[in-house]
């Protein structure tokens, strides 16, 4: 993920001019891979690392977990997620700190429901079950 992030972060400084200040915006999965990047766990040491630390002034997550479930069936995230949420550097002030303002912004979900015909229902229990540690 940080590859792909370096990668479409270079063709915008090689187009763009010198001054362009940017904003990295993810979903999901993205924003946290975004915060796991702003904050260096990456171990990032290109001229694209170092432009984005310059440029970057916000990060803007979209339905992105911060926290992982103590007690998950499964780490999707296979701890990754677990170590941006304890990392000081990737947190809202640590990020605060390298001047990068962070806005989370959050919806409503599909509530899951396994006895029921409703299709959605169904994959939203499925899709949730591993990742909580408390589904009642």
């Amino acid at each position: 993920y940080f590859d792909a992030i370096e990668e479409g972060l270079a063709n915008i400084y090689a187009s763009e001019s010198e001054d362009t200040e940017v904003t990295l915006i993810g979903h999901s999965i993205g924003g946290w891979v975004a915060r796991s990047y702003l904050g260096g766990l990456g171990r990032s040491s290109t001229s694209v690392y170092r432009m984005t630390m310059d440029r970057c002034k916000s990060l803007v997550t979209l339905g992105s977990p911060h926290k992982a479930p103590p007690t998950a069936l499964v780490d999707q995230t296979r701890g990754l997620l677990r170590a941006v949420e304890e990392s000081e550097e990737c947190s809202a002030e640590g990020l605060k700190q390298k001047g990068i303002s962070v806005t989370c912004v959050g919806s409503t979900a599909i509530k899951g429901n396994i006895f029921t015909t409703d299709l959605e229902e169904i994959v939203a229990t499925t899709s949730y079950l591993p990742l909580v540690e408390d589904w009642k």
